[in-house]
């Protein structure tokens, strides 16, 4: 009866009719209609219907296959299909030892069927890479290629090409990455697949901004957002959004980057992808971090930390280590921070993930160094840097020199600092794009160059201050815009250096001048401090950056200008 009610719409309540030809005892139509309504189930992310179809799919087939109505190997055949499906649900829901068992009956099953052994062994070669096990991940996606080759099919060649550049992304051969994502591409276009071809471009954006190339990143990340909601794929278009996050954080658009991964946060909870939860999890707490919110940082970081031993995935458990090992860092308490770092470094080294080994490398350089031990903090930074120079990685191979510098010029290595520091810099000026850590390189050179005497300290100091106001300038709320820039501690610093307030005697002086006429409220007297430090170094004083140098509103600036401006100390601002 409801066959006929839905005769036109069958697919939309295929679900219902799986119900319903299993309490009617029509055990066929049941295991039909299941498997349709699960295969829906899996791609809209209904995880827990999508149980329920599985369960219910399979013991339709075990009383079809008492009743003696259906062939074994035909019965084998929707259970094959029943058991792939749930697989994916298992693989988003982190439920690994589930996924393990079905993935040994789905090999059990797919004996003598190329093409059944072929995707038997990609869902056991995704299971191994996501617990880390690249080289048994990459051997069963090769396997898998081999015989989607033979089989002349194209879209299991591409799912084969994708898993190895997985692999080889997961292990720092980002290179090679781009190389598989290009085949996966091409293969997804050939075939029309607008689905799979979405999810190919963020991969190759992912691969391209690992290499720096952040414009290419842009336009991959932009073209699977726009399909993935195309297609209405939820999980795709959690993924792009995070990537389109990660771009702008890089490119230092902190509230463009934090809205970003917070609507990708939304869909993943929404989807129950919890893999995914912690990792954007991570990169939230990143950005509260660099935007000085070391305590939202802290409880995004232990929410992610959580997730992961959960999970059981051992890159999501060293990615949390890691961030509250720099969250720790930034608080001073080195040694938490150096307990964190060496925890996801072990796990690091036993993944064989190179460029994530040697970012501990580098930040266990830059902890000893905080804590004076700068000749141990070299030994850590060489040994990142030569890893990072084998990978071709420039942004964390110029990192990794900028920070030596530093180590080597508190030694009173002087020569070396130099060498080390104008290397990270060449480094970077081969590039076109800005980079999350050009601040820094250009304040570490200005660092250098005054320790050498040589008045282009002041042109680096510049670029340093100019690209860290740029930033801050993007932050539309003024108290994280305050937060920014005064308590992060290498803003601070940069700002006091700048203004001039590391120099006692300049802003000594322009505090009694300002004394003198009678100058005492604390606004007008700060915001005539920095007026006259920028007017000392010929620069022009515009009340836009005096709000943003200050962190005063505009009304308060203005008035501070008037009255500095009545007593003569000041010509009358823009």
């Amino acid at each position: 009866a409801l066959e006929a009610i839905y005769a036109d719409q069958r697919e939309a309540h295929a679900a219902l009719l799986a119900w319903h030809a299993y309490h009617a005892g029509l055990w066929q139509e049941a295991v039909e209609y299941a498997l349709h309504a699960l295969t829906r189930a899996v791609r809209e992310y209904h995880h827990h219907e999508g149980l329920e179809l599985a369960r219910l799919g399979w013991e339709a087939a075990q009383k079809l296959e008492e009743s003696g109505q259906a062939p074994g190997d035909a019965l084998n055949e929707r259970r094959f299909e029943l058991l792939a499906q749930r697989v994916e649900i298992h693989n988003t829901l982190g439920r690994h030892e589930e996924q393990e068992r079905d993935i040994a009956e789905l090999e059990r099953l797919a004996a003598g069927d190329p093409a059944k052994r072929a995707l038997a062994l990609l869902k056991r070669g995704v299971l191994h890479w996501k617990l880390g096990a690249y080289a048994h991940a990459a051997q069963a996606a090769c396997q898998a290629r081999d015989l989607y080759d033979q089989l002349g099919d194209l879209a299991g060649q591409a799912n084969a090409l994708n898993l190895l550049g997985n692999t080889a992304w997961a292990q720092g051969d980002y290179a090679q990455a781009v190389r598989h994502y290009e085949g996966v591409l091409a293969l997804r276009r050939r075939l029309g697949d607008r689905r799979g071809e979405g999810p190919a471009w963020g991969n190759l954006g992912a691969a391209s901004y690992k290499l720096g190339r952040y414009t290419e990143a842009l336009r991959c990340h932009q073209q699977n957002l726009q399909i993935s909601r195309e297609v209405g794929d939820r999980r795709s278009e959690a993924v792009s959004l995070s990537n389109l996050g990660s771009v702008s954080l890089s490119l230092g658009n902190y509230s463009e980057a934090l809205r970003y991964h917070q609507q990708a946060l939304a869909i993943r909870r929404e989807i129950g992808d919890r893999s995914g939860q912690a990792n954007t999890l991570g990169i939230i707490g990143h950005i509260h971090a660099s935007l000085g919110q070391y305590t939202q940082a802290r409880r995004c970081h232990q929410e992610a930390l959580r997730l992961a031993h959960q999970l059981g995935e051992p890159r999501g458990l060293a990615i949390a280590l890691s961030n509250l090992g720099h969250t720790c860092f930034e608080l001073g308490d080195f040694e938490s921070a150096r307990r964190f770092y060496e925890q996801s470094r072990e796990i690091y080294r036993g993944l064989g993930a190179r460029l994530e080994h040697g970012l501990k490398l580098y930040d266990l350089g830059n902890l000893w160094s905080a804590r004076g031990e700068h000749q141990r903090a070299l030994e850590l930074l060489m040994q990142a840097e030569a890893l990072f120079a084998a990978l071709g990685t420039a942004v964390e191979h110029a990192m990794a020199l900028s920070a030596q510098a530093m180590a080597h010029l508190a030694l009173g290595h002087l020569q070396e600092a130099l060498a080390s520091s104008s290397a990270a810099l060449a480094l970077l000026e081969q590039r076109t794009e800005v980079c999350e850590h050009q601040v820094e390189i250009f304040f570490h050179h200005s660092q250098v160059l005054r320790a050498h005497g040589d008045p282009q300290a002041q042109e680096y100091l510049q670029r340093a201050y100019d690209e860290l106001m740029r930033r801050a300038n993007t932050i539309p709320q003024r108290r994280l815009r305050r937060s920014f820039l005064h308590d992060v501690a290498l803003h601070r610093e940069i700002i006091e250096i700048y203004h001039g307030q590391a120099e006692l005697p300049l802003k000594e002086k322009l505090r009694e001048r300002l004394q003198r006429a009678g100058v005492a409220s604390e606004s007008v007297q700060r915001v005539g401090e920095v007026a006259l430090a920028l007017a000392q170094r010929g620069e022009p004083i515009t009340a836009e950056k005096l709000c943003a140098l200050t962190d005063y509103s505009r009304p308060t600036v203005n008035a501070a200008l008037r009255e500095l401006c009545r007593r003569r100390l000041l010509a009358p601002v823009a």
